[in-house]
């Protein structure tokens, strides 16, 4: 989970972790901003709130 995922050496951060996996297992992070993008490079987006209020997340 982070804050924000404007500035770039965050999204870098929290991405490069989980590109790396090689499984097909969901991946996401969880932020607490509204994603711009919902997708990047196959790994979820999704807000703190959305996700705690939505029982399929």
């Amino acid at each position: 989970m982070t804050e924000t995922m404007a500035v770039p050496v965050t999204r870098e951060r929290e991405l490069a972790p989980l590109m790396a996996m090689q499984d097909n297992y969901e991946k996401m992070v969880i932020t607490m901003e509204s994603a711009l993008d919902s997708d990047i490079g196959g790994i979820k987006l999704v807000n703190a709130l959305d996700f705690l209020l939505d029982a399929e997340t």
